[in-house]
């Protein structure tokens, strides 16, 4: 039963971290106005004070984690750096909350000033790199897709299934989804930085990566990148 004593200590930040810690364990399925309201010991009735609906409580949610893991605004590191940092918090943030595939896929959710901060932190990267403003824009809407995609393809099993029936997902599964993103950012990068070097076949290219190091690969992208 709701504890009266809790309904002072109610607050909008209050709500939307809870949320979040209900979604991290169960998946959005099992992040509900009733559940929600249980956990905080309070009236279903009381939220919507606070929130609209669970669409607007999981936007919230959503500009919440992005405001926690933003990329740094600093743009001294090497343009491919850069987004090998954005992959990087992107991938960790789609491990640790995995309802963020599915919140981030809509557009009410994924628009924000803090989206279009990063997207136009990665995109200055692309940029540096040699390519227009509009299709570095979209090659960062192309890196963004790519990473959510990849972990899309990691954690679909649990955001399908029921609450109860979610299972901890093994690391190596995610090791090996990570292996084929960096290959793809890499094809990626190629092709943002490729047609302004003359002379450059993508076969003389090959792995640029750090966590690739050592890697079979056919392509050798340290010249092209400028990163020797």
């Amino acid at each position: 039963m709701p504890n009266p004593n809790n309904r002072t200590r109610l607050s909008y930040a209050l709500i939307v971290e809870a949320a979040i810690e209900i979604a991290d364990a169960g998946g959005l399925d099992a992040l509900t106005m009733r559940s929600l309201a249980d956990e905080l010991g309070v009236g279903a009735m009381s939220l919507y004070r606070y929130v609209d609906d669970k669409g607007m409580l999981i936007q919230a949610m959503t500009l919440e984690i992005t405001r926690r893991h933003p990329y740094p605004r600093i743009s001294e590191t090497p343009w491919y750096q850069r987004v090998l940092t954005a992959v990087e918090i992107d991938w960790a943030l789609y491990n640790r909350h995995q309802w963020l595939v599915l919140a981030l896929a809509s557009p009410r959710t994924a628009a924000s000033p803090e989206s279009e901060q990063s997207l136009a932190w990665l995109a200055s990267a692309f940029v540096e790199a040699g390519t227009t403003p509009p299709v570095a824009r979209a090659t960062s809407a192309t890196v963004w897709n790519l990473v959510a995609g990849t972990a899309l393809t990691v954690v679909a099993e649990n955001l399908v299934e029921s609450p109860d029936c979610r299972h901890r997902i093994r690391q190596e599964r995610w090791d090996s989804a990570r292996e084929l993103l960096d290959i793809g950012i890499e094809i990626i990068c190629v092709g943002a930085k490729a047609p302004h070097q003359s002379g450059v076949r993508l076969i003389d290219i090959g792995p640029t990566n750090p966590r690739r190091a050592g890697s079979e690969f056919p392509f050798n992208t340290h010249e092209l990148l400028n990163l020797t």
